[in-house]
């Protein structure tokens, strides 16, 4: 993973109620990794409703994201691939 940033996702995980009866919010505690391997947390939001977490825990390598205008705003996509962990010796 040395010399590429990357996505580590936590099991860490918080609910709260949506406006809509039913409807839940989520957020996934996630850590983005510099090449030196110093990060910085933050939350993803999932639909908790739909889903358990944003990304199964583990860690993802940032690909080529898609890039769009909604509403008149930015949005950027980003896409997670996951890295296969590294076998036991």
């Amino acid at each position: 993973m040395a010399g590429k940033w990357h996505v580590r996702a936590t099991a860490q995980v918080k609910e709260i109620d949506g406006k809509k009866p039913g409807q839940m919010h989520g957020f996934q505690v996630c850590k983005l990794l510099d090449p030196d391997g110093d990060y910085e947390k933050f939350e993803m939001y999932f639909d908790a409703s739909k889903h358990d977490t944003a990304l199964e825990p583990g860690d993802y390598e940032l690909a080529e994201p898609t890039i769009k205008v909604k509403d008149g705003k930015l949005v950027i996509y980003p896409e997670f691939k996951r890295i296969a962990a590294a076998k036991a010796a």
